[in-house]
């Protein structure tokens, strides 16, 4: 089955800015981080780590859970559009009865 094209959570959180009036550089300083830090994830080029997750929960009222949900989701969908290939000479171990 096929999974759709998840959108980053960079995405979604663009779009809250952009509602919310709140610039990029207002929201790195508010969760004490590097402006640089937020643009790489607005922009699809950062994942949302469980400590950006905490922070921007924290700052924007939401559950941190729904920040990592998102990535992995993302991170899912990215695995899924990779080809095996590159893994043929890995051995897989046999599993011992327990």
């Amino acid at each position: 089955m096929k999974m759709h094209h998840p959108v980053h959570p960079g995405e979604i959180l663009a779009d809250y800015l952009e509602g919310s009036n709140i610039t990029i550089s207002q929201l790195a300083a508010r969760i004490h981080v590097a402006r640089k830090t937020v643009s790489d994830i607005v922009n699809g080029k950062a994942r949302v780590t469980v400590p950006m997750a905490r922070r921007l929960g924290r700052a924007l009222g939401t559950n941190a859970g729904v920040w990592l949900r998102l990535q992995q989701q993302r991170d899912e969908w990215e695995i899924s559009q990779q080809s095996d290939e590159d893994l043929q000479d890995i051995q897989p171990f046999e599993r011992v009865a327990g």
